[in-house]
């Protein structure tokens, strides 16, 4: 298994082999020597590789699916399907934002999930504009999401 430091030297050295630029055709072309430790990280049995890219495929056909919504006479564009919290953590499965809507524990468990993965991006933005001198600039977005956090797991106390 190849540590991320690894990972990282491995990666930087074929940005340099390539003038600073690092695109996944280069890293695949790199890796495709056996010898290479990047090797490793890939499926290079093109049946096994097709049936997961098919599967990512499939993932993307169904997180694409919108519904309109209409809420205070305005038309909202809405996604249809989330992930099923209620899958084990290896086990995949969507469910319709309507069913969801049902299952007041779970709904709040996605919306958690959600705000987390919101947070997460965030705190991304910020450490990538921080690098550009622009840190301040996001925190206002970041504590709006830890509010909402919040707030959500009040909710479920009370409940």
């Amino acid at each position: 298994m190849i540590t991320m430091q690894e990972k990282a030297k491995l990666l930087e050295a074929i940005a340099e082999e390539n003038d600073g630029d690092l695109t996944p055709g280069a890293v695949v072309e790199t890796a495709r020597n056996p010898r290479h430790p990047l090797h490793q990280c890939f499926d290079w049995d093109d049946k096994s590789a097709a049936a997961k890219q098919r599967l990512a495929t499939a993932r993307q056909l169904i997180s694409s699916v919108q519904v309109v919504v209409e809420i205070d006479d305005v038309m909202i564009s809405a996604i249809s399907y989330v992930r099923d919290v209620r899958k084990g953590r290896h086990e995949q499965g969507y469910c319709t934002v309507d069913a969801l809507g049902k299952r007041r524990e779970d709904s709040r468990q996605t919306l958690m999930i959600e705000l987390e993965r919101l947070e997460g991006g965030i705190k991304r933005a910020r450490a990538i504009a921080a690098g550009l001198g622009l840190g301040e600039f996001l925190e206002v977005a970041l504590m709006d999401i830890i509010r909402a956090k919040i707030r959500v797991q009040r909710k479920k106390k009370a409940a």
